[in-house]
């Protein structure tokens, strides 16, 4: 994942980089629309790569939350976004995302984001 600025829509982008012949991402989840999903935005290729553009979240990655210890009236408000995603990927199992903490993203709103990538 890389940092980007997207300067028609003057906004921070995350890019996620794949190689030139992954599969690109499904219409499925470019359409994708959910509080504990980041939003797809766009998505091309180069050479030796292929990128797709998500909106970037201001906030911290949850492992890296780790030395400053979370009231319980905080967390649970993560957990049950996570649930709630969860909960909808199995409704919709073309969307279906990775559970690993290191790509669980906490946004400054106090909201859990599943990220595409680590």
């Amino acid at each position: 994942m890389r940092a980007g600025f997207d300067p028609a829509l003057r906004r921070k982008v995350w890019l996620h980089l794949r190689p030139a012949g992954a599969p690109a991402v499904s219409a499925v989840r470019r359409e994708l629309s959910r509080p504990a999903r980041l939003r797809w935005l766009n998505g091309g290729h180069l050479e030796t790569q292929q990128w797709d553009a998500y909106e970037a979240v201001e906030g911290a990655p949850l492992l890296g939350l780790g030395s400053n210890p979370r009231a319980w009236a905080e967390v649970r408000f993560w957990l049950l976004d996570l649930a709630e995603e969860l909960v909808a990927a199995l409704k919709a199992p073309a969307t279906p995302p990775v559970l690993a903490l290191e790509r669980v993203y906490i946004s400054v709103e106090g909201r859990a984001v599943l990220l595409e990538f680590p």
